[in-house]
């Protein structure tokens, strides 16, 4: 039996924004154009390589049985047509669990409207979603976890959705064991590298939807589905 595709759903600037520019040059990879304009994964960053640019907003999902990406897709266009288009936060490069990403420089509020889509987005979409199995269950009960974030696994397949979302765009792979004079140049070259990007103001206008077609592959850009609108090719 073929392996089933999975699905998530993403936060992303528009595709002519210089932050999403700047983060496909970073990354060596833009998951909207073709494989072949792709570079290799480059060293530290090898899981944003693969999942994309992004912030997410639905985790990756595996379709309940009797859903199809159509159904998915209808769900998706519901939701953009509840929520208008906004503008990011301020972000700035910093720490998150070990790992560099582009984060707020202050801390969002409930009714911000980043929130507000997350949000919504854990709770519509779940219908579509295929239980975990065993040993993914597993994996996402990882130790640390407090018991909100346990029972948010158990009913909505993860741990940071609602009071525990944290809006950010990963830029590294975990660095903890990485000397810490690396990883305080990694930060300064990211931190460089982003500049000019981040001084510009960013409006989300869509929603995206990326698709991971066999376990392991680079998530692309399949869809994305303006908010308040209807959808459009990638």
């Amino acid at each position: 039996m073929a392996a089933s595709p999975r699905y998530a759903v993403y936060l992303v600037p528009p595709v002519t924004h210089p932050l999403w520019l700047a983060a496909s040059t970073w990354l060596d990879r833009d998951p909207a154009a073709p494989p072949a304009t792709w570079g290799p994964a480059p060293v530290l960053r090898t899981e944003p390589w693969r999942y994309g640019f992004h912030a997410t907003l639905k985790p990756p999902l595996r379709l309940a049985a009797g859903h199809s990406e159509a159904d998915l897709l209808a769900t998706l266009q519901q939701l953009a047509q509840q929520h208008a288009p906004f503008e990011l936060p301020p972000l700035q490069v910093d720490w998150l669990a070990g790992f560099l990403a582009l984060r707020p420089v202050q801390a969002i509020a409930p009714e911000h409207p980043a929130q507000q889509l997350a949000d919504a987005a854990v709770r519509l979409l779940d219908v579509h979603r295929a239980p975990h199995t065993e040993a993914e269950r597993q994996r996402y009960l990882s130790p640390g976890l407090n018991a909100a974030q346990r029972e948010h696994v158990l009913r909505w397949g993860y741990a940071h959705v609602f009071e525990h979302w944290r809006l950010h765009f990963t830029l590294t792979d975990r660095l903890d064991a990485l000397p810490e004079l690396e990883r305080t140049g990694l930060r300064a070259t990211a931190i460089t590298h982003f500049a000019a990007a981040l001084a510009v103001p960013c409006r989300i206008e869509s929603l995206a939807l990326f698709t991971e077609t066999a376990p392991g592959q680079p998530f692309v850009l399949s869809h994305r589905v303006p908010l308040g609108s209807t959808p459009l090719p990638p």
